[in-house]
């Protein structure tokens, strides 16, 4: 039996064989010189696009970093992405990236505004203009205000508020679950509906926990103002 993090033969082999390929087909080399050109296109990107601030990286490691604007329109829509849950707004570029171009990225952490693409390091000059064409394409989107990426902002802030309610609203609350009312004099049986986590929203939009409670009337007011802003 292969124990994963155990030493054993076929790791060993597997590992050779990997080292032999990364020097034989000169990968190394090969993944600095692709590197650096997407790196030289993002780098283009930032001085056009005012919501990319930073761009760095090593090789085919490469992080993006977003910020607030200046122009007046973007700074009020991206300040109440902000102010609903801290970094919503890379979900507007992961998102698009994903369904539209099939190109996987991710945010380098919870409330972080920086979006980190790894690609493998066998990529090839048609896989590099393939991805500068989808980040060139989504975020011209969201510089579009309002426009498509927004309307899946608006979606997001919605269900982040409703899940701030949830959780802030019913905590930890225990009820009886509907399909289990009590039969007879038996006792009924009781299920835990545990918070959603604020702020972690899955690639679909993910809705927020059943509840019964409704944003209050500030959560409401700021949904309503958002709608004006992205209209």
């Amino acid at each position: 039996m292969v124990q994963p993090f155990g030493k054993n033969d076929l790791a060993m082999a597997a590992g050779l064989a990997t080292l032999e390929v990364i020097e034989a087909e000169g990968l190394i080399h090969k993944a600095a010189q692709t590197g650096a050109r997407l790196l030289a296109a993002f780098e283009a990107m930032a001085e056009r696009y005012e919501l990319v601030h930073a761009v760095r990286g090593k090789g085919l490691m490469i992080g993006i970093e977003f910020g607030p604007p200046r122009s007046l329109k973007l700074k009020a829509a991206w300040s109440l992405l902000e102010m609903v849950s801290a970094g919503l707004f890379c979900q507007l570029i992961i998102i698009p990236l994903f369904k539209d171009h099939k190109i996987l990225v991710q945010v380098a952490g919870h409330a972080n505004h920086t979006v980190k693409l790894l690609p493998a390091p066998v990529i090839t000059e048609a896989d590099c203009e393939w991805i500068e064409r989808a980040f060139e394409a989504v975020i011209a989107d969201s510089h579009r205000v309002p426009g498509a990426v927004w309307s899946l902002g608006m979606t997001l802030a919605d269900h982040a508020l409703k899940a701030r309610s949830a959780k802030e609203g019913t905590p930890n609350s225990v009820k009886p679950h509907p399909e289990e009312e009590p039969v007879g004099g038996e006792e009924p049986k009781l299920t835990r509906a545990l918070p959603p986590q604020d702020g972690h929203l899955m690639a679909q939009g993910g809705a927020a926990a059943n509840t019964e409670r409704e944003p209050g009337n500030e959560e409401r007011k700021n949904c309503d103002h958002a709608h004006e802003v992205w209209r």
